[in-house]
């Protein structure tokens, strides 16, 4: 590997694709990086201080140029576009919901940012603490809660339910053990949230009650993290009710899967779920009437 396409400065975001591929945000040098599942490197493309990264449903890779005070996104060829600006003042760590919106921790303002697939943004939560309350890693559960560093100098992981309300979810527990300065953060399968603490030298694992344990250590000041997803896709429904309506959405990656609803999981019989799908921001999405029993949905394939 030549040092022109692997030398990395200050690495500052990590994102596995659905192929296993690693993409690195060289802070320093302004490249964002790629190596696949042998470890080999190559250029992916230039940007100017790029610091968080993130993957879209559909394969498209979103940075945050923190210098720059924008939000870039690339298609699987590298092809580059601004995707936004607005309210942005030094943009850090980047994450989706499930849902399409993309939520970014913004050091200069204590706020964090909510895009949706179209780029437009707004305030999701305020921090009026100090300097870069947030972050600047953030991570989002399966429920699309948000979760952040609510104090830069770790005093705790807070946690935003969808509709921006904020309870703690994780503090300091003593000496050799912190949270301080979480740089990255992300969830496993199982719902365990990871923390880079840069700092204390670790990877810290809290469960989904926000017990914690050093899950590495002998670290050189950690600053991000990304955890490599199985290779076999399974898809994640999202509904949300509008008032008689369910909404559903899922990834047009599982285009191959059907949609289908049961009255009784006692003794289900699943049935087809009729309704014209339409897609939006890489999600196909559907609108289903809800009128008599209870309704309960699932993805199948075939």
């Amino acid at each position: 590997m030549s040092s022109s396409s692997s030398g990395l400065q200050n690495p500052s975001g990590l994102a596995f694709d659905s192929a296993g591929n690693l993409f690195v945000a060289n802070n320093f040098g302004s490249t964002i990086q790629k190596f696949d599942t042998n470890g080999v490197a190559s250029l992916f493309t230039t940007l100017t201080a790029p610091f968080g990264l993130a993957f879209d449903s559909a394969g498209n890779l979103y940075a945050a140029s923190s210098y720059a005070n924008t939000i870039s996104k690339f298609d699987a060829n590298a092809n580059g576009s601004i995707f936004a600006t607005n309210g942005l003042m030094t943009p850090q760590g980047l994450a989706f919901d499930s849902l399409c919106n993309l939520y970014v921790a913004n050091l200069n303002t204590n706020t964090i940012e909510k895009f949706d697939s179209n780029g437009n943004g707004s305030v999701f939560a305020t921090n009026g603490a100090i300097f870069g309350a947030f972050g600047p890693g953030l991570a989002i559960d399966s429920a699309n809660n948000v979760y952040v560093l609510t104090n830069y100098y770790g005093i705790g992981i807070g946690k935003f339910s969808p509709a921006g309300v904020l309870s703690p979810f994780a503090t300091n527990t003593g000496p050799g053990f912190g949270i301080a300065n979480a740089q990255g953060m992300a969830f496993d399968s199982a719902g365990n949230l990871y923390v880079a603490n840069y700092y204390g030298g670790t990877v810290e694992k809290f469960d989904t009650s926000g017990h914690g344990t050093v899950f590495a250590s002998g670290l050189q000041a950690p600053t991000s993290l990304a955890i490599r997803r199985n290779s076999v896709f399974i898809p994640r429904l999202a509904i949300i009710m509008n008032g008689t309506n369910a909404v559903l959405s899922w990834s047009v990656a599982a285009a191959n899967y059907n949609l289908k609803s049961t009255t009784n999981l006692a003794n289900p019989v699943w049935l087809p779920v009729s309704g014209t799908l339409f897609t939006n921001g890489g999600n196909l999405v559907l609108t289903n009437g809800i009128n008599g029993p209870v309704r309960f949905f699932r993805l199948s394939n075939p």
